[in-house]
């Protein structure tokens, strides 16, 4: 019998081990050398520069660092031992450009080498001025460069850190798609979760959205505006996708020569939510600052003063955020934080998507579509999924038509803030997109939630009791049907129910449960999904069960049933009545079984067991209560 010292024995079993998983997954496990130190194992590093030239990375950094040091004449030499025809050169900015006859690369952040700590605390605080990191993973970093001696594993733990930095990642975007190179989904999303911590900070005590904006992402806004409103704004600004998200009160504690130049700087290229938080701030600093009235216009020529070009900028906005919505919500990491801060960094991750292709020329009628096609469903679910805590934005809203009337909304707003003198220079513009808007009918689209208004309210207005929508409740509670309450359905969420509205609904759900087939079932759609959306707001599960019930039945008649994913989207949206996370996906895996075994046979069924099957991927608790729903609809199906 062959006999196997026991150290050897276990560097076999790690290397084993070692050699199943998939390359990335090995590359990151081995990537700081401490369980290459454990068993023993030798690391080696190859860097390719080209087809042919292959560096070991220590001798690089090495290389690197020499240079950085001030030395000249150093030279690389290959794996082979042969020397490399290439020239080594550090850039202004820091990075190192290796030119070989055929080739150049750039190595970033290549000056966090220097030997003495002094220059490379410098040139980390150059960098960290530069590229936004976080918080926590800052201080960690210039930790490790104060030590008396930088080592590999401390560089490279840095340059990972700088990396994830959104900037570098909307700087890689826009190259590509300004170099035309095929782009895919992939492409849109960073590598490094870090990104996500870098782009706003991942909550900590925060409950909702009230508390988060009020501690978590105030404090960071003091703490990049600590490096300067330039910093601040370029790095935040893209948040502002709602009226309280903007920071004017910060802001208005700023220098105001700098809050000007950071502004005027970050008005080319800016997303539309971008362009209307600094109008914002400009119309909070117009009152002391008599220059920010010519920055206001400025800002709202920019915005408003040709609306074609807004609804496309809308559009591109729309479909960045659609995509990654449909990411965060699946991302086995990110799926796990709240949805208000899943819907704030999709918000600031479309806002640097949109910088990427600001200057491309875009096949605009086709960008929404396209978005839809690849992450539609995803978008629609996760969304309502959200509803448990988000309950007052629908998915639908964020058609650019919806967009472009929530952002002249929100300037008519800021300029009912201003002096007489400020709002006589800005009414011109604001009055004209008011009148595009009307034109539209998309008046009331002006009233509705903004992007990042989907939290509960503490309380919510009284029905009127004459006129206008207080007569047609009235109408409605008087005679319930879907066509009395059909002109409700875009207003409702914003007024307290009487109960003599709850008795009206009651008795309009009893009548669709029990009623004939009607041919047109657009408002019966839309006057569920409203439904579903009030039983969410109000925690009220038991008109979440009736509307649920009536949901299932309808879905049974063949004749009165509608799209599935229709049907499966009103029980996802009443789920959030449910108190606990717990109850509801108890709640929802029952409904959605029941829906299954109810829905008519093949193509009616088609679509339930893909959404069933998508909905694990945003909650593996919720995924295992959802088999025997999945089990029952692919039964359905075949």
């Amino acid at each position: 019998m062959i006999s196997i010292p026991p150290s050897k024995l276990r560097r076999m079993k790690a290397m084993y081990a070692l050699q199943k998983l998939p390359t990335s997954i090995r590359s990151a496990v081995l990537a700081d050398g401490e369980l290459a130190r454990i068993f023993g194992i030798s690391l080696e590093r190859p860097v390719h520069l080209g087809e042919v030239e292959v560096v070991s990375f220590e001798q690089l950094v090495g290389a690197f660092r020499k240079i950085v040091d001030g030395k000249k004449g150093v030279k690389l030499t290959n794996q082979s031992g042969t020397e490399v025809d290439a020239k080594l050169n550090l850039a202004s900015d820091g990075a190192m450009i290796v030119e070989l006859p055929q080739h150049r690369f750039r190595f970033n952040f290549a000056s966090l080498l220097a030997t003495k700590k002094v220059r490379r605390l410098a040139a980390f605080d150059e960098f960290a001025s530069r590229f936004s990191l976080p918080a926590d993973g800052q201080a960690q970093a210039r930790a490790r460069l104060s030590r008396s001696k930088l080592d590999e594993k401390a560089f490279v733990e840095t340059v990972d850190l700088f990396s994830a930095s959104p900037e570098l990642f909307a700087e890689e975007l826009r190259v590509k798609a300004e170099a035309r190179e095929d782009i895919t989904r992939e492409d849109f999303f960073p590598e490094h979760c870090g990104y996500w911590d870098a782009l706003i900070p991942a909550p900590r005590e925060a409950g909702n959205l009230s508390e988060y904006v009020a501690a978590e992402l105030t404090d960071e806004w003091r703490r990049r505006l600590g490096v300067g409103p330039g910093r601040a704004i370029q790095s935040l600004i893209g948040t502002c996708a709602s009226a309280r998200l903007t920071p004017v009160g910060l802001l208005s504690l700023a220098d105001p020569d700098d809050v000007a130049v950071a502004i005027t700087g970050n008005i080319p290229g800016s997303s539309p939510y971008a362009l209307v938080g600094m109008f914002e701030v400009c119309a909070s600093l117009s009152a002391s600052q008599g220059r920010f009235a010519d920055l206001g216009e400025r800002l709202l020529v920019e915005l408003v003063g040709d609306m074609t070009r807004l609804e496309n900028s809308c559009r591109v906005y729309a479909a960045a955020f659609v995509v990654t919505t449909a990411y965060l919500a699946q991302h086995e990491i990110l799926r796990e934080r709240p949805a208000y801060w899943r819907r704030i960094a999709a918000a600031a991750h479309a806002s640097a998507i949109f910088m990427a292709f600001a200057k491309m020329e875009l096949r605009y009628d086709q960008i929404v579509p396209w978005a839809m096609r690849l992450s539609g469903n995803e978008f629609v679910v996760s969304v309502f999924l959200g509803f448990f805590d988000q309950p007052l934005w629908r998915p639908e809203w964020i058609d650019p038509r919806y967009l472009v009337a929530d952002m002249v909304g929100r300037t008519l707003n800021a300029v009912h803030t201003v002096r007489d003198h400020v709002a006589t220079k800005w009414k011109p513009h604001t009055e004209k997109a008011r009148a595009a808007i009307s034109e539209r009918g998309m008046e009331f689209a002006m009233f509705l939630p903004s992007l990042l208004e989907g939290e509960r309210k503490a309380a919510y207005m009284d029905m009127p009791a004459e006129s206008g929508i207080g007569e047609k409740f009235h109408q409605f509670c008087e005679e319930p049907s879907m066509e009395r309450f059909h002109p409700l359905t875009d207003v409702l969420m914003h007024f307290n129910i009487p109960r003599r509205g709850h008795d009206a609904i009651k008795s309009l759900l009893e009548g669709l449960r029990g009623g004939s087939p009607t041919s047109d079932k657009r408002p019966v759609i839309n006057g569920l999904s409203t439904l579903s959306q009030i039983a969410a707001r109000d925690h009220n599960t038991s008109l979440a069960e009736s509307i649920a019930n009536a949901v299932i039945e309808l879905s049974a008649d063949e004749a009165n049933s509608s799209h599935p994913s229709e049907a499966a989207w009103r029980i996802i949206e009443c789920a959030g009545a449910q108190p606990t996370k717990q109850a509801l996906r108890a709640w929802l895996a029952e409904k959605l079984e029941r829906l299954a075994f109810a829905i008519p046979a093949p193509p009616s069924i088609s679509e339930l067991p893909e959404l069933i099957l998508m909905m694990r991927a945003f909650d593996p608790a919720l995924g295992i209560l959802l088999a025997r729903a999945g089990a029952a609809a692919r039964l359905a199906r075949s």
